[in-house]
């Protein structure tokens, strides 16, 4: 205490105050320099600014940072005037400039798993917007000092998705690779991007392997996800991934099967761009994450998109009941890796599995069933002209008993009985697995149980070592 309140500790604290304002102070008059072409003009002063730049920043304070960060906003415009070793060393020198170079990164990351997401062939204007893209990442400041990252998994999502568009737009499997043929602009800045990210003096270009370390990865957090989400939710998921199936469905393409619908998709090699089935386990397992437990490390969280391989997916729909993955026919691209079909009749099970049993009817006149009107409904409707329906009063079977087929909520994923109040529960499924469904007998066997076998390669063990994050 008499510490604390001795003359010198009292004075101690508004001196380091009154050298940081100072500091703040004359980082703001040589901005100000900066700005007005009268620093760093010449090689001599551009050195000089530098050197002054470095001794603020060893006496900067985090106290100012909040005040004054729009200073470090003008000063990132006049980076330029400095050489790129100079402006790693200036950045490195200031907290709030690594901050700023952290947004970047995180922006940057986001726009390009963006335009993956939304990339297509036939859109003309899609190399438009990548060229753009790239153009803000080469030219840019951050980039050429993005080492400097605080945050090491912003950083690492960001090589994430620059070698997916990598790989995504360049080699003979490529499932972009027109888009790079046709615009030798983009060609050239990835060729400039490539070599100043994942180029090492003595291994070389090392894009490939350690973004083929990184999504092995991250498939074992997926997998674990996976088969976690088929023990514990296995009815929930499978009826996400067949209403996500039966959107999918092209209009027409069952027009000749007369009542017997072949619903089916075709699997494509990583990144699966636009694959509905991905997207639903995906969103799926991001959703039940707090049901799925600790998955260890990575997290789910920490796999950023486009990390799903083919492989996981088809290991996962080999445990469903509902799902059967034949391979690709001959006449089909060289970029499908299979068939995705549906077990009619166990969609039919799943129905009446999920589906509880209704009480016996009334003596009175039945009264009809309201529609769900849930958000739920709409997303597990069907194709066109497959919308949910009221659900029709049930019919007494010769026992007195009300039939199965005709049940009222969605059973819990712990096989508790389903509530009378969630009437809705059937049009879900009525929805997601077809009119068929609906026509089962009332005293039906048990479903069928998913097979236990796990189809394809396994995700990857260990995995190759990536950039250290020293180096990158």
């Amino acid at each position: 205490q008499a510490s604390r309140d001795s003359p010198s500790r009292k004075c101690e604290r508004p001196a380091s105050l009154q050298m940081a304002w100072a500091s703040a102070e004359q980082l703001k008059t040589m901005v100000g320099q900066l700005e007005r072409g009268e620093r760093a003009v010449g090689a001599v002063d551009q050195g000089r600014a530098h050197l002054e730049l470095l001794e603020l920043g060893r006496v900067w304070q985090k106290d100012c940072s909040e005040k004054d960060f729009s200073t470090f906003e003008r000063l990132v415009k006049q980076l330029a005037r400095f050489s790129d070793g100079q402006q790693q060393d200036i950045i490195s020198i200031f907290r709030p400039m690594r901050d700023i170079v952290r947004q970047k990164m995180v922006d940057a990351a986001l726009a390009l798993n963006k335009w993956l997401t939304e990339a297509r062939t036939s859109d003309k204007q899609v190399a438009l917007k990548l060229t753009d893209l790239l153009q803000g990442i080469d030219g840019s400041f951050w980039f050429r000092s993005y080492k400097l990252c605080p945050d090491v998994v912003v950083k690492t999502k960001f090589l994430v998705a620059t070698a997916s568009i990598v790989r995504a737009l360049t080699g003979d499997a490529a499932p972009l690779r027109t888009i790079v043929a046709s615009n030798p602009r983009v060609s050239a800045l990835l060729r400039r991007i490539v070599q100043h990210a994942f180029t090492l003096p003595k291994q070389g270009n090392i894009l490939i392997i350690w973004h083929d370390g990184r999504l092995d990865r991250y498939n074992r957090t997926l997998w674990r996800a996976a088969r976690r989400a088929a023990a514990k939710l296995g009815n929930d998921l499978q009826v996400r991934l067949v209403s996500a199936l039966r959107r999918a469905t092209v209009p027409g393409q069952n027009d000749a099967t007369k009542g017997k619908p072949q619903l089916q998709l075709e699997l494509r090699k990583w990144p699966m761009i636009g694959c509905p089935l991905a997207k639903a386990f995906l969103d799926f397992v991001a959703q039940k994450s707090h049901e799925l437990g600790d998955l260890g490390r990575p997290s789910l969280a920490e796999c950023p998109p486009h990390s799903l391989r083919p492989v996981t997916l088809q290991r996962l729909l080999g445990r469903l009941s509902a799902f059967e993955v034949h391979d690709a026919d001959a006449s089909a691209s060289g970029d499908s890796l299979g068939i995705v079909k549906l077990r009619l009749k166990a969609v039919r099970d799943l129905a009446k599995e999920v589906v509880g049993t209704k009480p016996k009817a009334s003596v009175g006149p039945p009264v009809p069933l309201p529609v769900a009107a849930s958000v739920s409904v709409s997303s597990l409707s069907g194709g066109p002209g497959l919308s949910p329906s009221p659900v029709p009063p049930p019919l007494r079977s010769s026992s007195g008993g009300a039939s199965s087929s005709a049940g009222g909520g969605v059973a819990s994923a712990s096989g508790s009985p389903p509530s009378r109040g969630h009437r809705g529960g059937q049009s879900q499924v009525r929805s997601a697995v077809g009119p068929a469904a609906g026509t089962a007998a009332a005293a039906s066997p048990d479903s069928e149980e998913a097979p236990a076998h796990a189809a394809g390669a396994a995700a990857g063990a260990g995995g190759a070592a990536g950039p250290s994050s020293a180096s990158r």
